[in-house]
């Protein structure tokens, strides 16, 4: 799949961070993963929610497509729905459209990035906090 939207939130020190997950336990790295998760999952929520004001529910495929993926260094918000045709018989990405085409007016991942930005960053620093109380133990 192809990302829609590649926003980067930078945090200092997240090299090392990432470093000593990897040296943690594997219960320990299992846990935090699924923290991490929820932190992408605010973003996820406020997609879906912009995603239905705008009305991007003719068949419930778009808003049922946006996940939380969560890979070695990075969380992402996906949008996965596809529309075959005979000139995409493999599917079409038409979210991006919503997303680019139009200069943007059908918008809704950046949209509640922007919203819920902050919010995000905040989980995320409280899940390394909480984390780092446990590691010095």
């Amino acid at each position: 799949m192809i990302p829609i939207v590649r926003e980067i939130i930078v945090l200092g020190g997240f090299s090392e961070t990432m470093r000593a997950i990897r040296r943690m336990e594997s219960v320990m790295r299992k846990e935090m993963r699924l923290k991490l998760k929820a932190a992408g999952q605010i973003i996820s929520d406020e997609a879906k929610a912009q995603a239905n004001q705008q009305g991007l529910v003719a068949t419930g495929k778009l808003v049922r497509s946006i996940r939380v993926g969560l890979r070695a260094r990075s969380v992402s918000v996906i949008v996965g729905a596809r529309r075959k045709s005979r000139k995409y018989p493999k599917g079409f990405n038409y979210p991006k459209v919503y997303e680019y085409g139009t200069a943007g007016k059908r918008a809704f991942l950046r949209p509640a990035l922007a919203a819920k930005k902050e919010e995000a960053v905040q989980k995320f620093e409280e899940i390394l906090d909480e984390m780092a109380k446990v590691w010095q133990k």
